[in-house]
């Protein structure tokens, strides 16, 4: 992926944000609002401040040391290569998944813009659509497509946003934190997929470590470089969370009032509502083809990056196989159309965008502590150079937040099996 220089690891922190902006921000933060009005705001703000140094050692890894996390994982203490296995069982298992939630919000998108078709049809026709953009490479186009997407995207929110202002009294509901019943799902969904789920972590290394080969040789002695990556990094993060805040309170204000949920097939016709009903009628459109264009780009960063991941896991696990950890092998054609025709026919059984992502964000909250152990482990013991690693207080905010998500996790568990 040609990213260029001389910031080729802020080109990956965009891509990080735009694949952040999409399940999670156009569906759960507007369904949080639209079912519980305020009183989740703090869980996304929570799930953003818990899970950042799980991603910023992502970056901080591969930036300092020149190696994707799954060099790191494969170092980890135990049963040889345990964690790439974990890695390995839980990419399989939500490639599908994560396919069949994302093509079909893209393809509500699309059919809501053109008026006409089914969200399958549609989806197959997104489904060719990036298999054919993946297959023609050149992909160094999507970091300028993510930051336009993003651009537009945070403006039109700001404009409804700032057109239908929160109730002062109804957002005092956030000083003390809310635990809805029967939210256990949607709270799960928040912690798996807000911002995005921690195992993208590993793409985010891998774009770096690519950008990074692309561009040329770097000088990892150089403090500028690695503040230079973070700096990239923290902007995207920082823009996921404020659109995050935006979505929660327009459902709050605009679909809740009105009885809406953001869910089945016309799920985008509810969403463009978060900005007709606040600003005019104009913005419907700007939004859809908006949206619509940026979870195309995040479609193509799924379907190139789950194949790559698979490979460069799989060189690692067999290395005398002499496995092609590129576009050029058939593995990585034979593993993307098994995804791509998993995704479509799990969207043709469960055509509900929503539902799909609910389910698959609480898988991925189950994961989200391992991962984050991991990164965690990879800073603090595998990079040599101490200037290089994270600070005492960003180690602390790292425990911290590991411990939160592992209590979360087991009392969702525990009131779900037991209730």
């Amino acid at each position: 992926m040609k990213l260029g220089r001389p910031r080729p690891a802020t080109g990956a922190g965009w891509l990080l944000a735009a694949t952040s902006v999409g399940g999670s921000h156009l569906l759960l933060a507007p369904e949080a609002g639209a079912r519980h009005g305020y009183g989740l705001l703090w869980l996304v703000v929570a799930a953003h401040l818990l899970k950042y140094p799980a991603f910023e050692f992502g970056s901080r890894y591969a930036l300092a040391t020149g190696r994707s996390l799954l060099d790191a994982y494969q170092q980890a203490p135990g049963p040889r290569n345990w964690a790439l296995w974990v890695g390995l069982v839980d990419m399989v298992l939500e490639s599908v998944g994560v396919l069949a939630a994302v093509i079909g919000l893209t393809a509500s998108l699309a059919k809501a813009s053109a008026g006409t078709g089914s969200l399958v049809s549609w989806g197959v026709a997104i489904s060719v659509v990036g298999v054919l953009l993946v297959w023609r490479g050149r992909l160094g186009w999507l970091a300028g497509l993510c930051g336009a997407m993003l651009l537009m995207l945070a403006v039109g929110t700001a404009a409804a946003f700032f057109s239908a202002l929160p109730d002062r009294a109804e957002l005092q509901e956030t000083i003390t934190p809310a635990w809805p019943v029967g939210a256990g799902w949607l709270i799960a969904a928040i912690l798996g997929w807000m911002p995005t789920g921690i195992g993208v972590s590993i793409w985010q290394s891998l774009w770096i470590v690519g950008a990074e080969q692309q561009g040329g040789g770097v000088d990892r002695r150089d403090a500028a470089y690695l503040a230079r990556g973070l700096r990239g990094f923290r902007w995207g993060y920082g823009l996921s969370l404020v659109l995050a805040l935006a979505f929660v309170s327009l459902g709050a204000t605009v679909l809740r009032p009105a009885g809406l949920m953001p869910h089945g097939e016309e799920v985008a016709v509810t969403l463009s509502k978060l900005y007709t009903e606040t600003v005019g009628p104009w913005l419907g459109p700007v939004f859809l083809v908006t949206a619509l264009l940026g979870l195309l780009s995040t479609v193509v960063t799924c379907l190139d990056a789950f194949p790559r991941t698979l490979l460069q896991t799989l060189t690692k696990l067999f290395p005398e196989r002499g496995i092609v950890a590129d576009r050029r092998g058939a593995l990585y054609w034979l593993y993307l159309s098994f995804a791509v025709i998993g995704g479509a026919a799990l969207l043709a059984a469960v055509p509900d965008p929503e539902r799909l992502i609910l389910i698959l964000g609480s898988v991925t909250f189950l994961f989200a502590p391992v991962y984050y152990a991991l990164n965690l482990y990879a800073v603090r013991c595998l990079i040599t150079d101490p200037a290089l690693r994270s600070s005492a207080i960003g180690v602390a905010w790292a425990g911290l937040g590991l411990l939160a998500l592992l209590g979360i996790a087991t009392g969702l568990l525990y009131t779900t099996f037991t209730t």
